[in-house]
């Protein structure tokens, strides 16, 4: 029987060092029989300096296993053991009988899954802190945007006011000129009168005046207004432009929170794939 059992445990160690290539050397392998170190093989970058045909050291996970009589046995031990924080897994071996013989113990370093898992906190706290910029980016481009509008309406607004006050001039421009006409008229008919007209002709003189000064305010109002419109104009398309900027930001933010969602998603997954590993 003993022979037997020691025919099985050589074969383990046949095989341990293929299967520690198979991972790249990522893992340690290990194996005992019920009371020493038969065989270690560090990982290459978890050494634990284990002596062959070393007793089982009480407390290991391998010495629990064999002599509590346990199939399988997993652990995570803490980085302060090692300085490197690390998992392993023992595995039963049995003989014919099913009686445990030893057991095979495969080690592996955890540190860069949690250094996996670190980072994937570190992005969800910047995904969130983007999609809460996102959304006060948000609101404030929907009151830009009404604000926007809001100007939009009063510089169309002003634009018609102003043509509506072309027509006003428009209109008072064509009374001064017939004003002046008249007064024209009625010099030359207090002229054709003579002395009894004089009155007549100081009146109508005076009318022509009224009639040029008015002309030449018309001239300085319309020029004003002209510039008016002008900057009214300039306003309106450049409001037009914002709001349409405005517009293509709002589009964008909205991609980036879609964007940020299948973020968030993806940062949870990759949080639950280190607790997993």
């Amino acid at each position: 029987m003993v022979e037997e059992n020691q025919n099985i445990l050589e074969k383990v160690i046949a095989v341990l060092p293929i299967l520690q290539r198979v991972f790249d050397h990522e893992i340690g392998v290990c194996l005992s029989d019920m009371h020493d170190i038969l065989m270690y093989s560090p990982a290459k970058d978890l050494n634990f300096h284990t002596k062959i045909n070393s007793p089982l050291k009480p407390g290991s996970a391998i010495y629990r296993l064999v002599n509590e009589r346990l199939p399988y046995l997993t652990a995570r031990m803490d980085k302060k053991l090692h300085g490197v924080q690390y998992q392993v897994r023992v595995g039963a071996i049995y003989n014919k009988r099913q009686e445990i013989i030893g057991a095979v113990a495969i080690t592996q370093s955890t540190d860069h899954y949690e250094t996996l898992k670190e980072m994937a906190g570190q992005l969800l706290n910047n995904i969130s802190t983007l999609a809460s910029t996102a959304e006060e980016v948000t609101a404030q481009s929907e009151e830009i945007t009404s604000v926007a509008q809001t100007l939009a309406q009063v510089a169309k607004e002003s634009q018609e006011q102003v043509a509506e006050t072309y027509r006003v001039i428009s209109f008072i421009k064509e009374i001064a000129g017939q004003t002046n006409l008249l007064g024209l008229n009625a010099a030359i008919e207090a002229a054709r009168v003579g002395e009894q007209g004089r009155g007549f002709g100081v009146v109508a003189e005076e009318i022509r005046k009224l009639a040029a000064n008015s002309t030449e305010s018309i001239a300085k109002i319309t020029l004003t207004i002209s510039k008016i419109q002008t900057g009214s104009a300039m306003t309106y398309n450049q409001i037009g432009q914002v709001e349409e900027g405005i517009c293509q930001v709002s589009e964008a933010i909205a991609h980036l929170a879609g964007a940020t969602q299948e973020l968030r998603s993806m940062a949870h997954l990759l949080d639950e794939k280190a607790d997993q590993l």
